[in-house]
């Protein structure tokens, strides 16, 4: 099933057009002061925690249960899983040196 078929996309899409699109996180802040501790995620990396800021995004507390909902309707769980107990590298990087040049 593609993604824009899945109920769970579709019940994400229509609570953030109708709840959430017209709104500025500057007053998301002002109106919950533990925007950042509520939203922010850590993840222990065998180099340090790897902190994954949610809070400046356009989302709320409705929004985000139900992208976690999304993300287990998609199988992301069980394919992150799947990716690292099969020991593959898993930043598949290329094997030539970057174009970019500096200025």
């Amino acid at each position: 099933m593609s993604l824009t078929k899945d109920d769970a996309f579709i019940q994400l899409k229509r609570h953030v057009e109708t709840n959430e699109k017209d709104v500025q996180l500057l007053e998301w802040f002002e109106k919950d002061p533990t925007r950042f501790e509520k939203f922010t995620r850590h993840f222990p990396t065998p180099d340090g925690d790897f902190l994954f800021d949610f809070s400046k995004n356009r989302i709320t507390d409705e929004s985000f249960q139900l992208l976690m909902k999304l993300a287990k309707s998609r199988g992301v769980e069980e394919s992150r899983n799947a990716n690292v107990l099969s020991g593959e590298d898993q930043f598949h990087r290329e094997p030539r040196r970057s174009s970019h040049r500096s200025s």
